[in-house]
């Protein structure tokens, strides 16, 4: 994804990637250094207090669709003792305030709620307005000062997450943790504001990629995974390129919607019987045994039994499938875009 991002910019497109793991910036630099050192323009923004309300839902989501955008973006923010008496209070509430024609703002929406006579409208209110002290929280819930955030010119633009621990691909949402709720309500609200972004005119004629890993955060719900799909046909239109990057093969293979999308697929190795079935699916290929095991293998080196780095199975957009081997420039980009913890270590030895 890293090699994908930097070509693009090269090539003079506006290219936003979302570090949600804070890998992207290891102790060489980083894909920001990597790109400076090969003369390709490159920033990064970290989410902290200036982006109160960049990620709310209910203000950068269309009066047809903020209904729905917002409410499954909020139902990730409330406790699960709440949850099953929110549900409907609060559908009720985002439906008259998008009827108003008036702001619409999750801020704006928890004032509505903390006057209202209703005791689970205000206990609602009262458990948003908690987030506000939450730097992910504050991005949906706080009141957004409509200053800019990220640039918009030719090349890289990274948005780091500090201290984000995206769940495990096979976790299921019912198992999710606080803090994971609300980075997967986040992520939503940062992909509906660069596609915000990237629908602006002075933007139109100018190619865009927009990359984002850990897919399986959206996937994993329903009001996610749809979320994504509306992302990649708004982006279609625009001009926009999506790069999603997930551990997850299946939960992108059980979405029609999404799998309609796909343009072409760089599909490495899967342990699993599920995954490599999905990922056969993904190639556009039978999913017999043979298939499964070669998607098994294609990242083992068949000499030695090691990883395999960079060898994987590519899905063309005409669908043709091949083995490609992905490989680094040199090793001093290789260093750069390194996203291994142990790599410097194993350099030094």
């Amino acid at each position: 994804m890293q090699l994908l991002a930097l070509d693009a910019a090269d090539e003079g497109a506006w290219v936003p990637l979302l570090d949600l793991k804070g890998d992207l910036d290891n102790q060489y630099g980083g894909i920001v250094a990597c790109a400076a050192e090969y003369g390709i323009p490159a920033d990064a923004v970290a989410v902290d207090g200036r982006f109160a309300g960049a990620a709310d839902l209910l203000r950068l989501s269309t009066p047809e669709e903020a209904l729905s955008a917002s409410h499954g973006q909020l139902m990730l923010l409330i406790s699960e003792a709440l949850r099953v008496r929110a549900q409907p209070v609060l559908m009720e509430h985002i439906a008259r305030l998008v009827e108003s024609g008036e702001e619409r703002s999750t801020a704006r929406l928890i004032n509505i709620m903390a006057a209202s006579a209703d005791d689970t409208a205000q206990r609602i209110a009262g458990e948003l307005t908690a987030w506000r002290s939450d730097i992910y929280g504050s991005a949906i819930v706080g009141r957004a000062d409509g200053g800019a955030l990220l640039g918009t010119g030719p090349g890289i633009h990274l948005i780091r997450c500090p201290g984000m621990v995206p769940p495990a691909a096979d976790t299921p949402p019912a198992d999710w943790s606080t803090s994971e709720r609300v980075q997967a309500a986040v992520i939503r609200g940062l992909l509906a504001w660069l596609t915000q972004i990237g629908s602006r005119q002075t933007l139109r004629d100018q190619r865009k990629m927009v990359c984002l890993p850990e897919a399986h955060m959206l996937t994993a719900t329903r009001e996610g995974a749809a979320f994504l799909d509306r992302t990649a046909r708004m982006g279609r239109a625009m001009g926009q390129t999506l790069v999603v990057d997930t551990q997850d093969t299946a939960s992108i293979a059980d979405h029609d919607g999404i799998m309609e999308q796909l343009v072409a697929v760089m599909a490495f190795s899967q342990d699993t019987e599920a995954q490599q079935t999905a990922l056969a699916k993904l190639l556009g290929l039978e999913p017999t045994e043979a298939a499964r095991i070669a998607v098994r293998d294609v990242s083992v080196d068949p000499h030695t039994g090691a990883k395999w780095s960079g060898h994987c199975y590519m899905r063309d957009p005409r669908r043709r499938v091949a083995s490609v081997q992905i490989a680094y420039p040199n090793s001093r980009v290789a260093d750069l875009l390194s996203t291994d913890p142990t790599h410097a270590r194993k350099e030094a030895a």
